[in-house]
């Protein structure tokens, strides 16, 4: 891994290496610091944690209100991951995902039942009625489609 970034912490007795990229490194000491010394509602703590631990979408732009995944070579599956990685815990709607997606209006509905199905789980539709990502989206997300984030 290119630009891999290594930091020791030792505390009175306990010793921790991390190692990744500079980021990931810092994501995951603020992490740890808000985890360890938050003393509000721990679902807050929680819901900034998966915040931080989003990576950026350096693909996606946002130009006035409009959403613009800059990549051309996704499949309408893909798409919407990123879409819906982008959006964070509040998701977007099908009406949302239709605009700021540039597949058809079909593939887009398809799409979303698919991942939804119980063969892969990968978005859930929520009671607002917008869809996001489950940790098995996310993980499928961080675990092959990384470079799928960047600029092309």
């Amino acid at each position: 891994m290119a630009n891999k970034f290594k930091v020791k912490l030792k505390v009175t007795g306990f010793e921790l290496e991390i190692e990744g990229s500079r980021n990931d490194v810092v994501r995951w000491c603020m992490n740890e610091v808000l985890r360890i010394f938050w003393q509000g509602d721990r679902e807050k703590v929680a819901q900034t944690i998966r915040e931080l631990l989003q990576f950026d979408v350096p693909c996606i732009g946002k130009f006035e209100e409009i959403i613009l995944v800059q990549r051309t070579d996704l499949t309408a599956e893909e798409e919407i991951l990123v879409l819906l990685h982008y959006a964070g815990e509040n998701g977007f709607n099908r009406k949302e995902l239709g605009c700021y997606s540039q597949h058809s209006p079909s593939s887009v509905t398809n799409t979303l039942k698919k991942l939804s199905s119980p063969q892969y789980r990968e978005t859930i539709l929520l009671s607002s009625g917008n869809y996001r990502l489950t940790d098995l989206g996310c993980k499928r997300l961080r675990e092959q489609l990384t470079d799928k984030l960047l600029l092309q």
